[in-house]
Parts: structure tokens; sequence; C-alpha cells
């Protein structure tokens, strides 16, 4: 019962919802992201650069180009948009590995809150430079292998038993990806996990990790096609599998009836304390308009 009136608020405040049958909201999201920046930054690959030469990287880079040409991922016209997702979610931390991506978290601490627009909320960004200091170097792409290692018990990842995040990320730095631990499990120096991996069941229970968490396979990539107002498909239809949207049916505008129904929406639901940011939003898009 709420779940729909939830989606009817964000109608009457002309928030543009984004569904898909069977996917759940971290795949489509993912898969919004993937269509605007569906390649890695140049030289990167799943493993961090002091783990390969220039010129493996370079390889690595030219063939994920042309694998990327041919799987029909479109990019919302030739303009580079800056894309941040709003999301306490970590498993969005892998999305940083993509040019001109990053999240929006919440501050975890309200110290200086009285410095916070509107009512004490703020986000701080969180960036490709910031996932790097706080996992000790590494690149987000290692991300997936990190939970793959550890597991997140709030998702149900079970990870590798006797191995925690600590030791996860001092195997990666040392090893460079999952697959590279694992063949090379009988040397890894601590008993626990050198004995955890060495089993059948803890490289199964890694692998089968790492693809609970991943958000950027071809699962994600086959949601959508975006395409820009240069295109001559502007929306209508499917593109073989992949519902086709429009980049302007996404856009954020004031609602036609200039805001009266979600002011009155928000004052039957007693959620006075948004009024002043949502009209606050309002006035700067009118600005941009």
């Amino acid at each position: 019962k709420v779940f729909p009136q939830v989606k009817k608020a964000l109608e009457v405040l002309q928030m543009n919802v984004v569904e898909a049958p069977g996917f759940e909201a971290d795949d489509v999201i993912a898969s919004i992201v993937l269509s605007q920046s569906p390649r890695r930054k140049r030289g990167e690959d799943s493993r961090d650069a002091n783990f390969k030469s220039e010129e493996e990287g370079e390889d690595q880079a030219a063939e994920l180009e042309e694998e990327l040409q041919a799987s029909e991922v479109s990019c919302w016209g030739s303009e580079e948009l800056q894309i941040d997702v709003a999301s306490p979610d970590k498993d969005f931390f892998q999305l940083l590995q993509y040019d001109k991506v990053r999240l929006l978290r919440p501050y975890k601490s309200k110290a200086n809150s009285d410095s916070y627009p509107l009512r004490g909320m703020a986000y701080q960004a969180y960036t490709e430079q910031s996932f790097r200091e706080e996992f000790q170097g590494l690149a987000p792409e290692h991300f997936t292998d990190v939970l793959a290692l550890a597991g997140d018990s709030a998702d149900n990842v079970p990870g590798v038993k006797g191995i925690g995040p600590k030791t996860a990320i001092k195997l990666l730095k040392e090893f460079g990806d999952l697959d590279t631990i694992i063949a090379n499990a009988p040397s890894i120096k601590g008993k626990v996990a050198r004995e955890a991996l060495s089993t059948p069941e803890g490289a199964a229970s890694a692998k089968l990790s790492r693809r609970l968490v991943d958000l950027t396979g071809q699962e994600q990539s086959a949601v959508f096609r975006f395409v820009g107002s240069s295109s001559s498909d502007n929306g209508g239809g499917a593109s073989g599998d992949k519902a086709v949207l429009a980049l302007e049916s996404l856009a954020f505008r004031r609602p036609d009836d200039g805001g009266r129904e979600a002011l009155a929406l928000l004052a039957r639901y007693d959620l006075r304390s948004l009024v002043p940011r949502v009209e606050k939003l309002w006035e700067e898009l009118d600005k941009r308009s």
C-alpha cells in the first residue's frame, strides 16, 4: 500500500521513475551509468597499474574498446555528463572506475551540521580518489574482489570464511585480483586465508560472491539503451531486448501546475520540512530555464 503512494508522490513532484521488471534498483542505476560511461579509464583494467606494465595496460584498453564498440551500448549523444549516484550503498563503489562518476553519500557525522544547507542535510562527494584513500590505494575495480573475499552479511554475500576486509585488501595488493589470488592460494602467507582459498569450496564461494555483487556485467548493460536528442530514435519502442529511453524523458523540472499539487501532497503527509528544500530546487531550475 505504501509503495504506490511513494510513486504517486514522485510523479506529483515531477521526479521521473525508471523501472525494469525483473531487475533490482542497483542494476537499473548501474545500467544508466554504463550507458553514459561504458568504458574504463584508459590503461586500467581489473588490476591496479602497479601489477602490469604500461604496454600491457594499453593492450587491455584497446581490447576493451573493441568489445564495447561491438556491444550496442549507446551513450547520451556526444555530450559528456557528470553522473552523481545519490546513495549510501557501498556496492556502487565499483562504478567509480568509470569517467565522470561520483557518489553522493550522507555525511557520517553531524559535527558541523550548522554549516549544512536546509536543516542539516548534506552529502559528501565520494570519488575514485576517496575510494583509493579508504582502501589503501586499490582502484575501484577491486571492490567486487574485496567483497568476494570478505563478504557482506548485510546483503547475504558469503565471501570466504575467515577472511575479513583487511586481509582481503592485503591479498589484493599482493596478488592483484581474485583469480590470481585463487591460483596462488598455496603460497599465501596467512594460514587461515591459505587453507580457506585452497579448498574448492572456498574458491567457489569467492567466485559466487563476486557474481552477486558485480554491477558492471552484461546483465546491467542489457537493461536499457539511452539515446540523446540528436538521435533519430528518441525514446519510442525498443532495440533488441533493451528498452530505449530518451535523455529528455528523465529531465527534472517544475511541475506543470507550478507545484501546487506537490506542495499540497507534502502538507497532507506532514512533510512540511521538505517544502523549503523543494521550493529552493524549483527556484534553481527556473533560473536555468
